[in-house]
């Protein structure tokens, strides 16, 4: 698992990305706005980045697969839209993923140019997406200049929109600071503990399923009802009866009612 990246890092590594995407004019001057030049610093671009960056690093099972996230579309747009209050969900997952999914694909681009992450999707059998693969980065180096640049800049943020860089938007990210911070070792332990104990209760509980085993072997020679092998005895007036309490009793009642009948013919014989 990468070591976790601070806010400063990461407006940096954000302002780095910007900064060429201005440069080959991908980022243009605001329309209306003559004379100004393309904004280089954009808080919600940064409060964007920070918050789902810490959120994709909650998705991480705790570093058991190195940082590497196997999702899908769907549940990245579900798990990203409680960060957003302008994203409409209504409840159909897919709809929902329609929806939205080029913004998430715009921000996990936006985490890849900053080199925090690679991300590509996966292919089934038909060559038709099927998952979303992110594997998580250690994030690059930035120069004492760029750090010093972003920590200005956030501090100027902080100092207009406080410590949660809430601009009173009715659309942006709210608390973005605590979004992105990384989990402190006492919410990883209890976090750790709880899965635990969860797998070994799904462990210990049976399965509460009644459908039947995945293989039935059929019927044969061997194993069909028809053919049973226990062994049988001979009982009295020579009939063979099995060995269940049921056939004995039955057997039983023929043979009386027959040794009757015989006492009869052998009375009137004499």
């Amino acid at each position: 698992m990468p070591a976790p990246v601070d806010e400063v890092h990461v407006l940096a590594l954000l302002t780095r990305v910007r900064q060429a995407r201005i440069d080959t004019g991908e980022i243009k001057t605001p329309q209306g706005l003559p004379g100004q030049t393309p904004r280089l610093y954009d808080i919600r671009a940064f409060k964007c980045a920070f918050a789902e960056l810490g959120y994709l690093r909650r998705l991480a099972p705790a570093g058991r697969s190195g940082g590497t996230i196997a999702t899908s579309m769907t549940q990245l747009v579900a798990g990203l839209a409680p960060l957003h209050p302008a994203w409409k969900m209504e409840g159909d997952k897919f709809a929902d993923r329609d929806r939205h999914h080029r913004a998430v694909r715009r921000r996990l681009r936006d985490l890849q140019d900053m080199g925090l992450l690679r991300w590509h999707p996966g292919l089934d059998i038909d060559g038709e997406e099927a998952r979303t693969e992110i594997e998580l980065l250690t994030a690059p180096d930035v120069s004492v200049d760029e750090l010093a640049d972003a920590a200005a800049k956030l501090r100027a943020w902080k100092g207009r929109y406080g410590r949660a860089l809430n601009t009173g938007s009715s659309t942006g990210i709210r608390s973005a600071a605590r979004h992105g911070r990384p989990l402190s070792a006492t919410e990883r332990q209890r976090r750790g503990i709880a899965r635990s104990r969860d797998q070994a209760r799904s462990r210990r509980e049976p399965s509460t399923t009644n459908s039947d085993p995945h293989f039935v072997a059929p019927p044969t020679s061997e194993n069909s009802p028809s053919h049973d092998s226990r062994p049988v005895n001979d009982g009295p007036c020579g009939l063979r009866t099995g060995v269940t309490r049921a056939h004995v009793t039955g057997h039983a009642d023929e043979c009386a009612a027959r040794t009757a009948r015989n006492e009869q013919r052998n009375e009137k014989c004499r």
